[in-house]
C-alpha cells in the first residue's frame, strides 16, 4: 500500500504542478541570474529525490507499525 502511495504521489498531476513545477520554475529563475545550469538542475533533482525518499521511508515506518500481530 505504501509503495502504491509513493507511486501515486510521483505520478499525480497536482504534485507535478505544485512540486516539480515550482522547483523547476525556481531553478530557471536562479539559472537566469547566475548561468549555472548543471548545478541548478542537480540541486532540483536532489530536492525531488529527498522528498520522495523521505516519503517512502515514512510510509515504510507507518506500514511496520500497522502490521497486525
Amino acid at each position: 500500500m505504501g509503495n502504491q502511495f509513493v507511486s501515486v504521489v510521483k505520478d499525480t498531476s497536482i504534485f507535478l504542478v505544485i512540486g516539480v513545477g515550482e522547483l523547476t520554475r525556481r531553478g530557471q529563475e536562479i539559472m537566469a541570474a547566475n548561468f549555472r545550469a548543471v548545478e541548478i538542475w542537480t540541486a532540483v533533482a536532489l530536492i525531488y529525490l529527498v522528498v520522495i525518499t523521505l516519503l517512502a521511508y515514512g510510509l515504510r515506518f507507518v506500514e511496520r507499525g500497522a502490521r497486525l500481530p
